[in-house]
């Protein structure tokens, strides 16, 4: 897949050589204008040609036949990029599904408290510990199943590709990731070179010399069993790929009948959905291979190189028959013939979208890579500070940025959220705005307001005036909602308010 700058008339399009098809129809264009020469300089033939009468009457026959050649290239154009977007969007909801089951996995086995509403991270102390409950159960911590869960489904991504794109050496599978066992990057954005995921570089277009990076790698246990089968004959490159499924579910399935984890504490239907995602992901894969294995109709495209070859033929006869001028007729045969080569060889590129050797086919290392980066994300959470030092229910905002969104840390059972009528609203500000200035102005914590009405989801930006602090979503009950935080060591009338709240 080429990306290409866009501007200045079209500039940058147009003197781009790599990916073009009109180099296709430069050959074709000059066999025509030669045909088309030899024609004008052998007098006998030329004679004859331009005789209307006794050779070309009217165009109308041969324009019959051109139309239905440009009609039929039309229509194979289109059915190619109808091929070339079925297969871009089946890869996308295969890793979709996949990095589904993972997080979900991920997430199910995760402990936390109420005072981790996200849950504890890979990369965290807790995770790298036995489970506080259940660590009698044994099995690897949190932090090592999270390796697990994430080379597999690194690794069934892989395959997938490889299958894709007909590659059978697994030699092309490279090392991505260590096993993370106690590793904790500094940031996530920055160190990823040193657990080696290098950025995917777009100047390397040849994407059959480019292996396909898995976290964890190949271990040799696993590449003996993929290998080959038990009679020592290649394993299929689809075999592969429901191979390593199946180990992706058993391995989550082991890890909820066997082993210590919070993936019990999930309601069994909500937990089935872990394996249904995986199972969605498995059927955009056969979607993918559809077009991966089903060639566009042999026929149709055999059809297309006869008549192609008819029309360079016959298309210097008759623009010979009509032009007068020599230097006329050459320059219009080679435009006409390299124009329907050019516009046949579109076709041929995006007929097949995973095919490795042309630059305008989808690039499937951006995509494994694009995938090792999510599931790498899937282990990480901020870390949670408080802004107060009383045990009664507050509000805290964390200042560790995710993207460029904050979020809320919670100290204490959230029940700080009220439904009041407008009029009792209006009420309570105009109490604030009338009272004296907090005395402890300088050590109150924040206070937070928001207001909603009729949402299911409240609360989308909740402002302070003293801070400016912009919150992600929390679900709150409709109508109208207020949510306060109580600051510490602060009794003024402006932070306490009635009893009633």
């Amino acid at each position: 897949m080429i990306r290409y700058r866009r501007g200045c008339g079209g500039l940058f399009v147009l003197f781009r050589i790599q990916g073009t098809s009109w180099p296709f129809g430069i050959l074709p264009g000059l066999l025509a204008m030669a045909e088309s020469l030899i024609f004008s300089y052998v007098m006998e033939l030329d004679e004859e040609i331009r005789d209307r009468r006794k050779f070309i009457g009217h165009p109308y026959a041969f324009q019959l036949f051109a139309y239905l050649l440009g009609f039929i290239m039309v229509f194979r154009t289109n059915f190619a990029y109808q091929r070339y977007w079925e297969a871009i969007g089946a890869v996308n909801n295969m890793a979709a599904k996949w990095l589904d089951g993972a997080i979900m996995g991920i997430a199910f086995d995760a402990e936390g408290s109420k005072d981790r509403p996200l849950l504890d991270g890979a990369t965290d102390e807790a995770s790298c510990q036995p489970h506080s409950k259940f660590g009698a159960k044994g099995g690897p911590t949190h932090s090592e199943f999270y390796s697990e869960i994430v080379h597999l489904c690194s690794l069934l991504h892989a395959l997938a590709l490889m299958h894709l794109r007909g590659d059978e050496n697994l030699d092309n599978i490279e090392f991505a990731y260590p096993t993370a066992e106690g590793k904790k990057p500094l940031s996530v954005s920055s160190k990823m070179h040193l657990y080696g995921m290098p950025t995917f570089d777009p100047n390397r277009l040849d994407f059959a010399a480019q292996k396909l990076p898995v976290l964890g790698g190949l271990t040799p246990e696993e590449r003996l069993v993929l290998e080959t089968d038990s009679l020592g004959s290649p394993l299929p490159t689809q075999a592969r790929v429901a191979l390593v499924e199946g180990w992706f579910m058993r391995r989550l399935l082991a890890r909820q009948k066997f082993e210590q984890g919070d993936s019990f504490s999930t309601a069994p239907a909500i937990l089935s959905r872990l394996y249904q995602v995986i199972s969605d992901g498995t059927l955009w894969f056969s979607q993918a291979s559809k077009v991966a294995m089903t060639p566009f109709p042999f026929p149709y495209a055999n059809m297309i190189s006869l008549y192609l070859c008819i029309f360079t033929f016959l298309c210097p006869l008759l623009i010979n028959g009509i032009i007068l001028d020599v230097a006329l007729r050459a320059v219009l045969v080679f435009v006409t013939v390299f124009a329907y080569h050019a516009l046949n060889n579109i076709g041929d590129n995006l007929e097949d979208p995973f095919l490795p050797y042309d630059l305008n086919e989808l690039p499937l290392p951006m995509y494994q890579h694009a995938v090792n980066m999510r599931l790498f994300a899937f282990g990480v959470v901020p870390k949670y500070t408080t802004c107060g030092r009383s045990p009664t229910p507050s509000i805290h905002h964390g200042r560790e940025k995710i993207g460029s969104r904050l979020l809320i840390s919670v100290e204490g059972p959230m029940n700080g959220h009220f439904e009041r009528e407008r009029e009792r609203e209006r009420e309570r500000e105009r109490e604030m705005r009338e009272s004296p200035q907090c005395r402890t102005s300088g050590n109150c914590g924040t206070v937070l307001e928001g207001y909603t009405k009729y949402s299911k989801w409240g609360l989308d930006c909740l402002s302070n005036s003293r801070r400016q602090a912009h919150f992600m979503s929390l679900l709150l009950r409709s109508g109208n909602v207020l949510l306060r935080g109580f600051p510490p060591r602060c009794s003024c009338a402006r932070c306490v308010g009635p009893e009633s709240w």
